[in-house]
């Protein structure tokens, strides 16, 4: 009889996974419908003008323009956030579970890939960019924001430069798209061995 081994861990990981992205592109859709309604909100005001006050003098005090345009900046920004809170989510999940199977939550990232090699559980070797991304979501800081940027510029914002003397905002300036999200979701969904095997 063929022998049959089946790991609870790894399992659980890619049930866990699979739930999680299946929130993530439900909780998109809803962020995705603001920013239309944002957006429609500011072409109807663009084509058939809106409510603008005046003082005495004719000077414009307000402008309805202005709250369509924040409401659509900041629709957009939130999915941006809502996409770095959901990487620092599936990475913690995926790093719970290399700690359970090495016993220990002593290692460092280096020593935590180390230990999993040694035990026959290979990981794919882009987890480390999503290591270093998560820290600089967590920590936004500059260390960390240069070696994400030396492995992949194009998580920064096209306007970004990495200035030396400049005080950045590098938490600002990541800007994750939901490509980039579904790409990232791959490396830990490879760096987790199936759960059964023949």
């Amino acid at each position: 009889m063929a022998s049959f081994f089946f790991d609870v861990r790894s399992y659980k990981l890619h049930f866990g996974l699979d739930l999680l992205q299946s929130s993530f592109e439900i909780s998109m859709e809803a962020l995705y419908e603001r920013i239309r309604s944002a957006e429609a909100k500011l072409a109807h005001y663009m084509e058939n003008g809106g409510i603008v006050e005046r003082d005495a003098e004719g000077n414009v005090i307000f402008d309805e323009v202005i709250v369509h345009e924040f409401e659509l900046e900041e629709a957009t920004e939130c999915a941006n956030t809502f996409r770095k809170s959901f990487m620092m989510s599936i990475y913690h999940q995926w790093e719970r579970y290399a700690r359970s199977v090495v016993g220990s939550n002593e290692f460092t990232h280096p020593k935590l890939i180390a230990k999993l090699d040694a035990k026959g559980i290979v990981t794919d070797p882009s987890i480390t960019e999503i290591h270093c991304l998560v820290n600089v979501i967590k920590h936004n800081s500059r260390a960390w924001a240069e070696k994400l940027f030396d492995k992949n510029p194009n998580l920064f914002s096209t306007l970004f430069a990495k200035l030396p003397d400049k005080e950045i905002d590098w938490y600002e300036a990541l800007i994750l798209t939901d490509n980039d999200v579904m790409r990232l979701i791959g490396i830990i969904r490879n760096s987790v061995p199936l759960p059964t095997a023949g």
